[in-house]
């Protein structure tokens, strides 16, 4: 066969740090965009980094097999039928790739920003989690900030600027976690917070942000000078059918 279209240069890795984990369910043509953006930053910005190519997909049929041959996957899930959005998570985050200190959530509409790919993102999150017993996760994806209970920027030991995105107590929840673009300490996840429930329908993404919230807090980065919010910050674009430009 020819040479893929998006091959990585250490295929396959057997010693993951982050595994970069994509969730779909038949927008596959979003989906390669997403991937695409991701193995190229990667690759060309962040190589010291040993990563693993991870992907559930729910009942896209035939296509994902053109779309497992085009990209380097240590490790792939193609469920037939929809087990949905919850099950894929909990596949993705706690059996595909546990073998990963760190997870990244990508859903399939989430496609890393071409201006902002020279940042090593993925390198500072790391020192952040490192650094900040209290942060769990970080966040590439734009929020709506006011969800959270957000302290004053931060520095690391290499003057990485960041701020902590708490839970607030009367915000239903939100703020300290997201089924979109964002890393996690995966090991924490499964040993403190334990599974999303499947049996919540379309609120277990809030039920485990409440559950994370009570654990720990994200953080979002500061990318741009004197950027205050997440939508100039993020390095993540919504790019889905419904993306108008506006947070859904």
């Amino acid at each position: 066969g020819g040479r893929k279209r998006s091959s990585r240069a250490r295929f396959p890795v057997a010693y993951p740090q982050v595994c970069a984990g994509f969730l779909s369910s038949r927008r596959l043509h979003l989906l390669r965009r997403s991937i695409s953006a991701l193995v190229k930053h990667f690759e060309e910005h962040e190589a010291d980094i040993p990563y693993e190519l991870v992907w559930v997909d729910n009942d896209s049929g035939e296509e994902a097999m053109s779309i497992y041959k085009e990209f380097d996957f240590e490790r792939v899930a193609l469920y037939k039928i929809n087990y949905g959005a919850t099950h894929g998570l909990n596949t993705l985050i706690f059996d595909l790739c546990s073998r990963s200190e760190y997870v990244m959530t990508m859903e399939e509409d989430w496609e890393w920003k071409e201006d902002k790919t020279h940042i090593p993102i993925v390198s500072m999150a790391i020192q952040v989690l490192r650094e900040d017993k209290v942060v769990v996760g970080v966040l590439f994806r734009e929020e709506l900030d006011y969800k959270a209970e957000l302290t004053d920027w931060m520095t690391t030991s290499d003057g990485i600027e960041y701020r902590r995105h708490c839970m607030k107590v009367d915000s239903m929840g939100w703020g300290a976690w997201t089924n979109g673009a964002a890393i996690w300490k995966r090991k924490f996840l499964e040993e403190k917070v334990g599974r999303q429930n499947e049996d919540w329908g379309d609120g277990a993404e809030l039920e485990y942000a409440q559950r994370v919230g009570r654990r720990g807090c994200a953080a979002q980065i500061r990318v741009v000078e004197g950027c205050e919010t997440t939508s100039c910050n993020s390095v993540a674009r919504h790019i889905g059918e419904t993306a108008t430009g506006q947070l859904q």
